[in-house]
């Protein structure tokens, strides 16, 4: 939606109104969980812009391993950053590489396959035969002190922050939960909150 939006203004009656493409949204509250777009759409709205760092990171996917058991936890060497996990029949496999770009949609540097396979002989030499299917680069936002930025914009009412998440599952899991705590959403945070129940 950020890169689609044309305006986003104040209506004077607690609400916001979204433009782009030729529809105009309305709404009383504008989540703006918009990861490396996130100080365009402040920018749109008025709002300060935060330091807020969007970096490049690549994600790489083995085939389908017999041995791989989809339980395994998620794995993170943090003194040599890289991490690997089950996804789907394989793993999934990072080699913690950080570029800051512009937002966009970022290529992909293969040399970044070739740092992955040397972090691997040197680090997890038993994941060395592991051949990789396919790899893509997408974003992680980052804040200059490395702590969320979640919360309501104090220049534009009905504006709310969801930011610098790092693209984490558990980070936006957790996002969900002070986020439905913070705006009532009426049966929205209903459904929410049922995503949390098993």
């Amino acid at each position: 939606m950020a890169e689609r939006s044309k305006a986003i203004r104040p209506m004077g009656v607690g609400e916001l109104e979204v433009v782009s493409n030729g529809e105009s949204i309305k709404t009383k509250v504008l989540v703006n969980a918009s990861g490396a777009w996130a100080n365009t759409v402040a920018r749109l709205a008025g709002a300060i812009e935060l330091p807020l760092h969007p970096c490049r990171r690549h994600l790489f996917v083995s085939p389908p391993l017999d041995w791989v058991d989809a339980s395994w936890p998620f794995v993170w060497d943090v003194s040599h950053d890289i991490y690997f996990r089950p996804e789907g029949e394989g793993l999934l496999l990072c080699a913690c590489d950080q570029q800051e770009l512009p937002p966009g949609d970022p290529p992909a540097d293969e040399t970044v396959r070739e740092l992955l396979a040397e972090k691997i002989q040197n680090y997890i030499p038993g994941l060395s035969h592991v051949s990789i299917s396919r790899g893509w680069a997408g974003f992680r936002t980052l804040s200059a002190d490395g702590r969320f930025v979640i919360g309501w914009d104090p220049k534009v009412k009905g504006l709310f922050w969801v930011a610098g998440l790092r693209r984490s599952r558990r980070h936006y899991k957790f996002s969900c939960r002070y986020l439905g705590r913070r705006v009532d959403f009426g049966r929205i945070r209903q459904k929410i909150r049922s995503l949390f129940t098993r």
